[in-house]
């Protein structure tokens, strides 16, 4: 895990999904409101995960996670 305390991979690691008021944890522009969105689509998942970009050796990598999701 990095040191960067605005690094949204890492505190997902630490902290779990956390959605906190008047946070930007949506997407830019806001889509469907305040929320954690998830989808079966990868490519989809893509697009909206920007700000998961780092430079890595001279090429960009961004982070997904795959995760198991139920409704109630």
């Amino acid at each position: 895990l990095c040191t960067d305390t605005t690094c949204a991979v890492c505190n997902i690691i630490r902290n779990n999904f956390i959605i906190r008021p008047g946070g930007r944890h949506v997407a830019i522009p806001p889509r469907f409101g305040d929320g954690i969105y998830f989808t079966s689509t990868s490519g989809k998942s893509n697009d909206y995960n920007e700000g998961s970009a780092r430079k890595v050796k001279g090429r960009t990598r961004k982070v997904m996670f795959m995760c198991k999701v139920t409704l109630k």
